[in-house]
């Protein structure tokens, strides 16, 4: 999630960013500040949509999709009752993180509506990478976990990871179930013969639920040697569409397919490849486009939802906090393919086994 240089509420405020707080009006800055947490809270819910459905739910139920068929009936049958549709249940954990900045007496006399700018900016970017590794975590850690839920005294939480051959059964096209494992590894490095990206694919659509078009995020390091595939087609300019004789902007699907990612490198195998910078180097995910995989959860209480931000003084110092109240885990299990290169069996990257510590 990228963070501008200028906070939403800071707008419109940049020729006076030099100026002092106390002449500016403290209490226009500080609504600044809330607008901008407003702001951000809206384009964090915004940008994550296609990978997470925020809920104040702790258990979700996911259904499977029907895939039975229709009974043979004689001249007077009648068919008999059936299960109309699958599923499964999975819950959700919630966390707390925090982060603040305070000035004493001093400070605050000289403190500039362009510094609040600043350390507002810095809460943002601090959420936006504890969204970020925490969605990852949930993504990446392939074993259950227990989490003891103190906030509604029901006591230990299972939480699910991807498919992980734990007895579950996920529809197959063809009306079969297989118990499935979305954790996968290849020791060779990624070249025509060794395709990972057939192999991702693959896993996804093999169920009948999974159905559209497929984004494969990678690191740097992976997208280099995707590009190097044979049948690799480029984005020669993310927001050009070449034709014979007129050139036209296409940004709005590109736009969509980048998510959170940072570039769209092009597509190969009939998925779109998209370079996330900040993954793991050995490790890149594919999920449905417009499908959600994890589920955030957070709170019923509107005032604990969202990054909330609280202004007070304590004794001359002031402090504007930042906390978030939320959790990750996995809705779809099979709605997204973990894969690591270089190594014969997966391993849960370093630093990204859930839950996470901070």
């Amino acid at each position: 999630m990228a963070v501008n240089q200028t906070a939403y509420g800071f707008v419109g405020l940049e020729q006076v960013f030099n100026q002092r707080v106390a002449e500016y009006g403290a209490q226009l800055v500080w609504d600044a500040v809330a607008k901008s947490a407003e702001y951000w809270n809206t384009m964090v819910t915004a940008l994550m949509s296609d990978m997470v459905v925020v809920t104040t739910d702790r258990l979700f139920r996911h259904y499977l999709g029907d895939e039975g068929e229709m009974e043979p009936l004689g001249p007077f049958g009648h068919p008999a009752p059936a299960l109309v549709e699958a599923y499964y249940d999975v819950e959700l954990p919630i966390q707390r993180s925090g982060t603040a900045w305070g000035a004493n007496r001093e400070a605050n006399a000289k403190m500039t509506v362009g510094e609040v700018n600043r350390h507002t900016l810095a809460m943002f970017k601090k959420d936006a990478k504890w969204i970020r590794r925490h969605i990852w975590a949930a993504l990446f850690t392939n074993t259950n976990q227990v989490y003891h839920d103190h906030d509604t005294n029901i006591g230990d939480l299972s939480i699910k990871p991807l498919a992980n051959a734990d007895g579950v059964m996920y529809n197959q096209r063809g009306g079969t179930t297989v118990d499935d494992t979305h954790h996968i590894a290849q020791a060779n490095a990624i070249d025509d013969d060794n395709n990972a990206i057939q192999t991702m694919r693959a896993d996804l659509i093999e169920h009948p639920t999974n159905e559209g078009e497929v984004v494969v995020y990678c690191s740097t390091a992976l997208g280099s040697t995707i590009e190097d595939l044979s049948n690799f087609v480029p984005v020669s300019d993310p927001e050009l569409d070449y034709g014979d004789s007129v050139t036209t902007v296409k940004s709005a699907k590109l736009a969509a397919v980048k998510g959170f990612g940072d570039e769209v490198l092009g597509r190969t195998d009939k998925c779109w490849i998209v370079e996330w910078m900040a993954l793991p180097a050995a490790i890149m995910f594919a999920k449905i486009l417009g499908r959600p995989v994890l589920g955030m959860r957070e709170h019923p209480e509107a005032e604990l939802r969202g990054l909330q931000v609280n202004t007070y003084d304590d004794r001359g110092l002031t402090t504007v906090e930042a906390i978030r109240r939320a959790g990750f885990g996995v809705i779809d299990r099979i709605g997204a393919v973990v894969m690591e290169i270089g190594d014969g069996t997966y391993t849960i990257p370093t630093n990204y086994t859930a839950p996470l510590v901070v």
